[in-house]
């Protein structure tokens, strides 16, 4: 996330209520006790005709598990999911401007197989050790983390935009929305049945 973005967000959530603050830690990570399976982040900061979303979910909502996958259908799971992570366009529909996707970075290490040196966005793996990871899954967290970055023809007439996360991950169950655009800011919590997030 650039410096710009980081601040931004920083103060959004900062300004929008004490409670989302003691679950965000170093400005839009989430603090692991606050880790809960069915719920992701999500932060949106407009700068001129730019957006910017940072997305931080637990790998369950998104894979299934939480662990490095091993069996070649969790392989190919990781590979899918973190296909459709990438295709941001197909993730978020702006209302009121059109904005392309310009730059994505997905960091799928946490459920990676550890001997994959490759990933779409060339993550250097952690030297932990597999089979004592492996031995304490169930009591590990961990966590994926994406952002986009959108170009917009014009933001003036942008009023909220669509996400369709839910539609596509059948994990997530609530989405808490952090944004802040050039003169405003707040926050909202999605649902299966309210996906919009309205900007004015």
């Amino acid at each position: 996330m650039n410096n710009w973005i980081t601040y931004a967000l920083s103060v959004a959530v900062l300004s929008t209520s004490v409670t989302a603050k003691s679950e965000i830690d170093d400005f839009g990570h989430s603090d692991h006790d606050a880790h809960t399976h069915g719920e992701v982040n999500l932060a949106i900061a407009k700068e001129g005709n730019k957006i910017s979303i940072a997305l931080e979910s637990p790998s369950a909502n998104l894979f299934g598990f939480e662990y490095f996958a091993e069996s070649e259908a969790e392989v190919a799971l990781v590979t899918q999911i973190t296909a459709q992570l990438e295709n941001a366009n197909n993730l978020f529909v702006f209302n009121g401007s059109d904005c392309q996707s310009t730059e994505v970075f997905v960091d799928s290490s946490a459920v990676l197989p550890k001997h994959e040196k490759k990933h779409a966005n060339h993550i250097e793996q952690d030297e932990h050790n597999h089979d004592k990871y492996q031995e304490t899954a169930a009591l590990t967290h961990s966590e994926i983390q994406a952002t986009y970055q959108f170009q917009c023809n014009e933001t003036s007439e942008l009023n909220s935009i669509k996400t369709n996360l839910f539609n596509q991950f059948s994990g997530i169950e609530n989405i808490t929305v952090y944004w802040i655009t050039d003169h405003k800011q707040g926050s909202v919590i999605l649902s299966n049945n309210k996906d919009l997030i309205l900007l004015n």
